[in-house]
């Protein structure tokens, strides 16, 4: 009785379908569009979350990063007034001190220039930081090795490259123990490293990853001095 009552609705059904074939399309279609418009959304949405995860991941999931920001002109026309802003010393050690839950406090230092080989040169910013800066980033070392606590004790000439400068510099491979220079300072390459790029969460930052030369902190102080510039007014 139950099956001859089910095919019974099935035959009026399609009964039913086939006699108003026009509003069973239509009614049939606005389904699919509806189905495929969720589908499409929520692609769209799982896709940009999984980017902003991924920008997140290269600048590092569990990294603070904290950089001076030069104050507006108008502070630095204040008539009397010394200007002073950047971050010393004091402040990393202060922050590694009172700060809890920080298991590496990593510091660096960049200056602008150009790095030369021969007669190849290419624009790139040194950055003088000491060996936890290759964890502390997610780099990882192709060539070589990165910079030792014993570069950082003897103020080595070291230098590691990114990989954009190695591929510029030395275009056949042979970076690792030939020697660069910046202005009148020589460096010897002691490692080549990779990094993904810090993407569009990382637009305020400084630098590319792979456009950067790495120089022990110590060898930055001892080369370029404490200060990058004085200014006072009045």
């Amino acid at each position: 009785m139950i099956v001859f009552q089910i095919k019974r609705m099935l035959r009026m059904g399609l009964k039913s379908l086939w006699l108003h074939r026009l509003r069973s399309s239509l009614t049939v279609l606005g389904i699919m569009f509806g189905v495929c418009s969720v589908v499409a959304m929520l692609a769209i949405g799982t896709g940009a979350g999984e980017e902003a995860q991924e920008q997140i991941r290269r600048l590092g999931s569990h990294n603070i990063i904290i950089q001076s920001v030069k104050p507006p002109d108008a502070h630095e026309q204040t008539e009397g007034m010394m200007v002073r802003y950047g971050l010393t010393w004091a402040d990393a050690d202060l922050i590694t001190t009172t700060v809890p839950g920080i298991s590496r406090a990593v510091t660096a230092r960049r200056v602008r220039g150009t790095v030369i080989r021969g007669n190849r040169r290419m624009d790139a910013d040194l950055v003088g930081t000491s060996p936890d800066y290759l964890a502390v980033n997610n780099m990882t070392v192709v060539q070589g090795r990165f910079l030792t606590d014993e570069d950082m004790a003897g103020k080595s000439d070291a230098c590691v490259l990114g990989r954009r400068v190695a591929e510029r510099l030395f275009p056949l491979g042979d970076a690792v123990g030939s020697v660069i220079r910046r202005g009148n300072l020589r460096f010897r390459v002691v490692g080549v490293v990779t990094s993904m790029p810090r993407g569009e969460a990382g637009a305020e930052l400084e630098g590319d990853p792979s456009s950067e030369v790495y120089i022990p902190m110590s060898t930055m102080q001892s080369r370029f001095g404490a200060n990058i510039i004085h200014r006072t007014a009045g």
